[in-house]
């Protein structure tokens, strides 16, 4: 039995052989465009040719499809790629089972610096401050994203002096908060050990 998507439906779509290979696994699609057999072939095209023959059907196929008018579906996945199906083809309604996720990319802009200035301590940085906050090792990468300009060595000497006040050492939230638990933690665990050794040696008698 066809199933009909309605325009702006997405999720994941569980098609029949062979258009099966042609979805990306676990990729939510959403449906574009419906253009019947009939209005396809009134504009001119061959919808045989264009939407079965790629993917391996028979001519016989396309007229069991025809004689109902089946209506080619149009889906578009999140990165632009489109796919096109017989209704025939989709065995039921897109499934939004799961939790969606996706590849996230956080910029952070530093203006135009030095190009020899050494990175590697604020990317470490970062590095941990995004550890301690959502518990993922970010992938930290230096992109120059414009064309190398000179500046006069004065006016270097000003901005590296600007600069240079408003560093703060100042240990970042998340990372003193991790510090802070890991110290209270040890504490508490020789307190533990102490309070235990009071217990079994309060009422031992002195050594004359």
């Amino acid at each position: 039995m066809a199933y009909t998507p309605a325009i702006g439906l997405s999720g994941i779509y569980k098609l029949k052989t062979p258009y099966d290979q042609l979805v990306t696994p676990k990729v939510v699609y959403t449906c574009r465009s419906l253009r019947t057999l009939n209005d396809i072939f009134a504009a001119g095209e061959d919808p045989f040719v264009t939407y079965y023959k790629p993917v391996g059907l028979t001519e016989a196929v396309y007229q069991a499809d025809a004689k109902t008018n089946v209506v080619i579906v149009g889906l578009q996945a999140g990165t632009g790629e489109w796919i096109y199906v017989p209704e025939s083809y989709i065995v039921q309604a897109p499934s939004n089972n799961g939790v969606k996720y996706a590849s996230i990319v956080l910029g952070v802009s530093l203006g135009a610096i030095p190009d020899d200035t050494n990175l590697d301590g604020l990317i470490s940085l970062v590095n941990q401050l995004v550890l301690a906050n959502i518990g993922v090792t970010p992938d930290i990468k230096g992109v120059v994203v414009s064309q190398p300009a000179y500046i006069s060595s004065e006016q270097h000497t000003r901005l590296l002096a600007a600069r240079k006040e408003k560093i703060s050492q100042a240990e970042p939230d998340p990372l003193k908060i991790a510090r802070l638990t890991k110290e209270l933690a040890t504490a508490q665990t020789k307190i533990a050990e102490l309070e235990k050794w009071i217990r079994v040696n309060r009422y031992s008698k002195p050594i004359s």
